[in-house]
């Protein structure tokens, strides 16, 4: 079977994944976030291939040691993502986490796959926006609402960063969490460009 079959084979995994992820999410089944960051990245992967752009699957097809690197990354990224933001800075809690086995999947699967997520969402996108800030801002709002309004009814994770929980869009998303979104966008885009060796 060739890669680009196998591709869209996965593609059509990733859509049901994907689509149970939002329907669970949209039921309040809690942990929906799992599901979507591999689906979610899954769908856009395949649909940044589409407009011939170099995706991270495509990258586990053609260098496994690359994409481990890169998967390892992102991986310490959320860990230091969530050793600042949730133990030092206090500003998000997950209530149906309650084990290390389920603090251990968060990290190892929602960061490093949700970042690819980010960063296919923004190849989508950018194919069709060339502005490269109209496309980050695009693709923020875009990731907003796929992971966000969602978890206005599993409450995967909750906002609690102090001094400011009255400042919240739909009584959920605080206003400086919202403003930090973009990064969880760029962030990914700088660690593949480097990982490649990409200008």
């Amino acid at each position: 079977m060739d890669k680009k079959s196998i591709h869209k084979i996965v593609f059509y995994i990733g859509s049901l994944t994907f689509l149970t992820s939002i329907i669970l999410g949209f039921s309040g089944v809690n942990n929906f976030m799992f599901l979507i960051a591999i689906g979610g990245w899954l769908v856009f992967d395949y649909l940044a291939s589409l407009k011939k752009k170099e995706t991270t699957f495509q990258l586990l097809l053609k260098d496994k040691k690359k994409f481990i690197s890169l998967y390892l990354v992102l991986f310490f990224y959320g860990c230091a993502v969530e050793i600042v933001g949730r133990y030092i800075l206090g500003w998000w809690i997950y209530p149906p986490i309650t084990s290390i086995p389920g603090e251990m999947l968060l990290l190892l699967i929602v960061y490093p796959f949700g970042s690819m997520f980010a960063r296919e969402a923004f190849q989508t996108i950018n194919s069709h926006i060339k502005s490269y800030r109209a496309a980050i801002i695009i693709t923020t709002l875009v990731n907003i609402i796929i992971w966000e309004i969602p978890n206005l009814f599993s409450y995967d994770w909750i906002y609690t960063v102090p001094y400011l929980e009255k400042l919240t869009i739909l009584n959920h998303l605080n206003i400086l969490i919202f403003l930090t979104w973009p990064l969880l966008i760029i962030f990914p885009l700088m660690v593949y460009n480097i990982v490649l060796n990409k200008n």
